[in-house]
């Protein structure tokens, strides 16, 4: 019995609870976790510098494709010219073109809905869905077109559409003050201006109009508008004079797509 009692005993010092102090925090616990905690913090800094850093590259990686320095300057030089009354209302008759993850410009000429544009904006395009800058849009029928002049007349059901007026006359001056609107760059409704510089023998039949003016991907269809509101010609290449390293965007006559594509 001795015995037993004295291994009970031994369980019973065994299975004893520790004391309470050992439970509480001395300065070396202390100061082992606030060194857990500046680690944790600063590891938590690393990963989130990592973070901003690769954020920050595939934004940097975008930004230049929209707001590149040309994209900068032309952004600048339409908001200043937007400022003119009379551009703002023929802005109003310029549309952008979309389909098939194609986007091109192109303008009405007439309240009902007549629209002119160039052949490769509308190639294998199905549907054209047409929008106008106050946001109204149409789906578009192709009634005309023109390989060889790379041009193309589309037909909405719309009624009272702000329209261009076209010059039919045959002129086709050098140095003569111009503006073009369109939606160049993934960007809407931009305009610039510039000059003609005469005629160039460029992929049309005949000679197409030179343009010392800032043209780019996206505006294919632009119209090329005089000081007096009228179309002149439409937008649809850009070429390069070797000569001086410079970039001049080409034109085809209004007068020559009323003619091919018999348009009233």
């Amino acid at each position: 019995m001795r015995e037993e009692n004295e291994g009970l005993e031994e369980k019973k010092t065994e299975s004893e609870e520790p004391p309470l102090k050992d439970f509480l925090f001395d300065e070396a616990d202390k100061e082992r976790k606030e060194k857990n905690d500046k680690k944790r913090k600063k590891i938590f800094k690393i990963l989130s510098v990592v973070i901003i850093i690769a954020l920050s590259v595939n934004v940097w990686g975008i930004f230049p494709k929209l707001y590149n320095l040309p994209s900068i300057q032309f952004l600048l030089k339409s908001n200043q010219l937007s400022n003119d009354k009379d551009i703002q209302e023929w802005k109003k008759a310029v549309v952008s073109i979309n389909g098939n993850n194609k986007k091109g410009t192109g303008f009405n000429i007439d309240p009902s809905g007549t629209l002119i544009t160039n052949y490769h904006v509308i190639e294998g395009m199905d549907p054209i869905v047409v929008t106008f800058p106050d946001g109204q849009y149409f789906a578009a029928d192709v009634i005309a077109t023109s390989q060889e002049y790379d041009a193309a007349v589309l037909k909405v059901e719309g009624e009272s559409l702000p329209a261009l007026k076209i010059q039919k006359a045959d002129d086709l001056e050098t140095k003569q003050h111009v503006y073009i609107i369109g939606n160049p760059l993934a960007h809407s409704f931009i305009v610039n201006d510039g000059e003609t510089s005469g005629t160039i023998n460029s992929g049309i039949p005949e000679p197409a109009l030179l343009l010392d003016a800032p043209v780019h991907s996206g505006n294919s269809g632009s119209p090329v508008i005089n000081e007096h509101g009228e179309v002149i010609a439409v937008v649809y290449a850009t070429t390069e004079d070797s000569s001086d390293n410079k970039r001049y965007g080409l034109a085809i006559p209004i007068e020559y797509i009323i003619r091919e594509l018999e348009i009233d």
